[in-house]
């Protein structure tokens, strides 16, 4: 919702346009007898149409009142016309035929839409007047629609603007969807470049890498990570770092989360492949131009995690709650899981890394109470023909709507083999086998975060409690499969019940997407779950509409917003992609990957957040691009 459409109403004097206008939006009409009838001169409204696709736009709609003669600057400003005329009246509908012609003069070789409301049809019809000919001369004129509209039928006028402003936003461009001015982004945030190195330390890195995860902390806060470590705080209103600071000294981010902690300023976590998870208090933070470089103060010291994989960390609430909550209340309490090292008898000092077993561990917040710590080889052992699950590439908690019986956390883990794996505090409760193909590896996964219920495709009774997820992979061309595959995006539906005893069940929902041709590194959904962002390879953000229709899931490709660099996709998988290592595992330093590492919705303006691929050349840099729906 960005451009303001506008909607030009005019027909002949008494013919209801303002009635009609005013009981759409305000649902406020009633009777008038004829001598409190006062004539339109010219009025404006402003307003929110909710489209035939959901998507709300902003409409300003101009009354004229009853004009026998349109002038040229209201045909060169309009989006749309509606001609209103009296069913009751046949001299109504010669004026509306007049006004039409003037629109003609002046369009130009302008493609307006132009809807005729057939009004007040609560009346007796003239005689004189014959529908046919309406029909004709609408088709001759190359008439968008006609509405037959009454004031006491409120729904009639809401179709009319509806049918409207969908057309209209629809035909702004070829995929029907609009994503800002010439599909590029409306602002770029950029880092401050510190002069000298800081604290007078030589081993810290003073310039600032690509970004590699962006995290909305709220609509006027985002938080940005990087490949050699540092963390930004940005003003979504100012476009400007108000603090950063080197988190994880030379080491790339590789997750970032909020935890809101006592409902007031909250803890940001971050986690880097220096093999540590970081808590920074935000609780005195101070935003001042003097200090954009002042470190925020760790707190709750730090967690060892491992640090050869790739895999992201996760924070999740444990319940979902419409209720309000106290500082006692389940609502408060969060998990947070990551991989770390398994400890056995012969870890030691000396001890390759190559011999450190992965173990999936979670940890309950604000207690930092352990719930479970599972190494891969055990879940492995627990699948039922599965032989190797490789590395965890991915993790991502789903916050419970109900208690589970003996269940506190659950979690689904995706992994090299291609696998997805359902846990519940670190037990097997449901496998998925390939839902991106043989063999290829789940690199990234998201859940849609609306709470809607989603129908089974086999059925058409509602589950109790139904998520869906969205997984990507690595471009089908880079790997070693069958090249029948559905491609690098899956869409997987998760069901559990509450009433059913161990009731999970991971199935794939066979929907398809075109030119689904490259590899994905990232996802983000709006907070209303009705758009999805994948971030690409190739340096491209493609965005996807995702809907209920009469109890059937729709999926739409609505197109690809060019990032800085996007040229070619990358020749191998996911963050690996064009990455140089000084060290055995780090520091990082990528001057090549045209990815998009990371993308994210702001909270209610729902501006798009990517990162600058690292070959752009743009010092960490982020994006925004003002997406009309």
């Amino acid at each position: 919702m960005g451009k303001i459409t506008k909607l030009i109403v005019c027909g002949p004097a008494g013919s209801g346009k303002t009635s009609l206008i005013e009981h759409c939006i305000y649902g406020n009409y009633f009777e008038r007898q004829p001598e409190d009838f006062i004539s339109t001169y010219e009025d404006t409204y402003n307003a929110v149409v909710e489209t035939d696709r959901g998507f709300k736009e902003k409409v300003r709609i101009y009354d004229l009142g009853g004009m026998t003669k349109l002038e040229k600057h209201f045909v060169n400003c309009a989006d749309a016309f509606i001609l209103v005329y009296d069913i009751s009246d046949s001299k109504s509908f010669s004026s509306v035929q007049s006004l039409k012609q003037d629109i003609d003069k002046y369009r130009e070789k302008r493609d307006l839409c132009i809807v005729l409301s057939c009004h007040k049809v609560d009346k007796p019809k003239d005689a004189t007047l014959d529908s046919t000919e309406v029909s004709r001369w609408s088709q001759s004129e190359k008439v968008a629609n006609i509405f037959e509209t009454t004031v006491y039928d409120r729904q009639s006028l809401m179709n009319l603007f509806t049918w409207t402003v969908s057309r209209v936003t629809q035909s702004q461009s070829k995929s029907g969807f609009s994503f800002g001015k010439k599909d590029e982004p409306v602002h770029i945030l950029i880092p401050a470049q510190p002069n000298s190195n800081i604290n007078n330390n030589p081993i810290t890195s003073y310039s600032i890498g690509p970004c590699t995860y962006i995290l909305s902390i709220s609509d006027n806060y985002l938080i940005s990570g990087h490949l050699n470590g540092w963390l930004v705080i940005w003003s979504i209103k100012k476009y400007r770092p108000l603090r950063q600071w080197i988190g994880h000294n030379g080491y790339q981010i590789t997750s970032l989360h909020f935890w809101p902690r006592n409902n007031n300023y909250g803890v940001i976590i971050s986690h880097g492949r220096d093999g540590f998870i970081r808590f920074w208090d935000l609780s005195n933070l101070q935003f001042d131009t003097t200090e954009v470089f002042k470190p925020l103060d760790q707190v709750f010291g730090e967690i060892h995690t491992y640090d050869i994989s790739f895999c992201n960390s996760d924070l999740w609430r444990a319940y979902t709650t419409t209720s309000s909550s106290n500082s006692n209340n389940s609502a408060d309490v969060y998990f947070l899981a990551h991989l770390c090292q398994e400890e056995t008898d012969d870890d030691n000092n000396n001890s390759s890394t190559s011999n450190k077993e992965p173990s999936i561990e979670i940890i309950q917040l604000p207690q930092f109470v352990f719930i479970c710590q599972k190494s891969i080889n055990s879940i492995q052992t627990s699948c039922q023909n599965v032989t190797n699950l490789g590395m965890c590439m991915t993790l991502k908690g789903i916050e419970k709507t109900y208690p589970i019986n003996q269940i506190h956390s659950i979690l689904l883990a995706g992994f090299e083999s291609g696998h997805l794996i359902l846990l519940g505090d670190g037990r097997v409760l449901s496998v998925l086998n390939y839902p991106l193909g043989q063999s290829i590896p789940i690199m990234t996964l998201s859940i849609q975060p609306v709470l809607k219920q989603l129908c089974k495709e086999s059925t058409n009774r509602m589950e109790t409690n139904v998520k869906f997820v969205v997984l990507g992979g690595p471009s089908v061309d880079s790997c070693d499969t069958d090249t029948s595959v559905d491609g690098n995006i899956a869409f997987v539906q998760l069901e559990f019940d509450s009433q059913i005893s161990n009731y999970f069940k991971l199935s794939k929902i066979h929907k398809s997407l075109d030119n689904c041709i490259t590899g994905i590194s990232c996802f983000a959904w709006r907070d209303d779950g009705r758009l999805l962002a994948v971030g690409q390879w190739d340096g491209k953000i493609r965005l996807i509409d995702v809907h209920l229709k009469n109890n059937l899931l729709k999926i739409k490709s609505l197109g690809d917003l060019p990032s800085l660099g996007s040229l070619n996709e990358g020749s191998l998988i996911g963050e690996w992609s064009s990455t140089t290592l000084t060290q055995p595992h780090g520091p990082n330093i990528d001057q090549q990957s045209r990815l998009i590492r990371s993308c994210t919705f702001t909270k209610q303006s729902h501006f798009l957040i990517t990162s600058v691929p690292a070959n752009g050349g743009a010092l960490g840099s982020l994006l925004v691009w003002d997406i009309y729906r």
